[in-house]
C-alpha cells in the first residue's frame, strides 16, 4: 500500500464496515496496540477482527480482551 496521510486513513476507516488488524509480531507493543485499536474501532461501530499468526506469549495473556484475538496458526 502506498503512503497514506492521516486524513486519508481516517477517511478509509470512516467508510469501512469491517476492519482486520494483523499485528506483525506477538510482542507487548503490537498486541497491546492492536487490542486498544480494536476497542476504539468497535466504539465507532465497526466490525473488527484482530488476527495473530503466532502464539501470544504467556506473559501477555493477562491483557484485557486478549481472548478476542483470532488465531491463524497451527
Amino acid at each position: 500500500m502506498a503512503d497514506v496521510t492521516p486524513a486519508q486513513a481516517l477517511e478509509l476507516i470512516e467508510k469501512a464496515q469491517k476492519i482486520m488488524i494483523a499485528p506483525s509480531t506477538p510482542d507487548g507493543d503490537s498486541i497491546g496496540s492492536a487490542l486498544a485499536l480494536l476497542k476504539v474501532l468497535e466504539a465507532l461501530g465497526k466490525q473488527v477482527t484482530v488476527v495473530v499468526t503466532q502464539e501470544v506469549p504467556v506473559y501477555l495473556r493477562f491483557l484485557p480482551f486478549v481472548d478476542e484475538l483470532e488465531k491463524e496458526f497451527t
